[in-house]
């Protein structure tokens, strides 16, 4: 994502807090082996769709979980 590059995740564990459906990735079931090629099928017709969807995974990593913003984070919490 930091290399403008969109992902293909399963919607277990984490992966939804880094990856947004349809805007800075795509998340399927876990398994759903229908979706996940349903999913690069549109994908490989949607070629235009890479570089939308990495452009927005970049600026939503940067502002999201950069160096800064985590020392922000960790700052409030010590501040409580």
């Amino acid at each position: 994502m930091v290399n403008h590059i969109p992902v293909i995740a399963t919607n277990i564990s984490g992966n939804p807090k880094l990856v947004v459906d349809n805007q800075t990735g795509w998340l399927f079931e876990f398994a759903d082996d229908k979706k996940l090629a349903s999913r690069l099928l549109h994908i490989m017709d949607n070629k235009p769709l890479i570089t939308d969807f990495g452009d927005s995974a970049f600026n939503y990593i940067s502002e999201n979980f950069s160096i800064k913003t985590a020392a922000k984070k960790y700052a409030q919490l010590y501040q409580r």
